[in-house]
């Protein structure tokens, strides 16, 4: 399996996560709280599996010239999802579960459109980076 399919599944995976935690945010109350800590962990860790694997097979041999095509749009793609997963970690931090109770409005309106940046970067990787990879 090339590592061109094994990115895109995970994208799939990641895609799905973002679906089903924007059908436990689109409320006009809380939820389930637990199944929405459970989530976010979920993501968070599937999150950081995914940017290891493209560490390691798009970022590191862009940088060291293994793969060249790669060079200058790897690099730009790094640099927004590092800045991206930072936003998503602070996210977690500052939303515990108490807080998102008591000012739902205001995570419901923070969560969703931090999820749309993740599934607007999966989209943008899938049509510009992904492409680039051997097959």
């Amino acid at each position: 399996m090339s590592i061109r399919t094994i990115l895109s599944a995970d994208h799939a995976e990641l895609g799905l996560l973002c679906t089903e935690m924007i059908a436990l945010v689109d409320r006009s109350a809380p939820g389930d709280i637990a199944a929405i800590a459970t989530l976010r962990w979920r993501l968070a860790r599937r999150i950081t599996q995914h940017l290891a694997l493209e560490d390691e097979y798009i970022y590191r041999p862009a940088a060291d010239g293994t793969l060249p095509r790669l060079g200058a749009a790897a690099a730009v793609v790094k640099d927004e999802l590092g800045e991206l997963y930072a936003a998503y970690q602070a996210h977690i931090v500052k939303w515990p579960g108490d807080r998102l109770t008591a000012d739902w409005a205001a995570f419901r309106a923070e969560a969703t459109a931090l999820l749309a940046r993740l599934q607007a970067r999966i989209r943008r990787e899938d049509e510009d980076l992904y492409p680039l990879l051997p097959e």
